[in-house]
């Protein structure tokens, strides 16, 4: 098996359990699913590489995007997120 595919199929799985992990629709579901519909077997990837890079991936958002630090005032102000995006503490993977 050509090793771009069983690259290709890493890169899928971890866009996978990212986007599983933040409750994103994407498409690396439904690769993964119609690589099984005509594969028997998944091609030889290595776990560990997945793992880590989805770990990695992990700890670069939770480093930046911080969440809120604690002020007197309980509202929020774009001083207290990097780059003064809200929205992006939403994010349950950087919790």
């Amino acid at each position: 098996m050509p090793r771009s595919l069983a690259t290709e199929f890493e890169a899928e799985s971890i866009a996978y359990l990212i986007g599983k992990r933040l409750g994103l629709d994407s498409q690396s579901e439904k690769y993964l699913v119609g690589y099984l519909a005509e594969h028997e077997d998944i091609p030889e990837i290595s776990f560990k590489v997945v793992l880590d890079v989805v770990s990695a991936i992990e700890r670069m958002g939770r480093n930046t995007f911080r969440k809120p630090k604690k002020s007197q005032s309980s509202a929020a102000t774009s001083d207290n997120f990097v780059d003064g995006d809200e929205d992006i503490m939403q994010l349950s993977l950087f919790d």
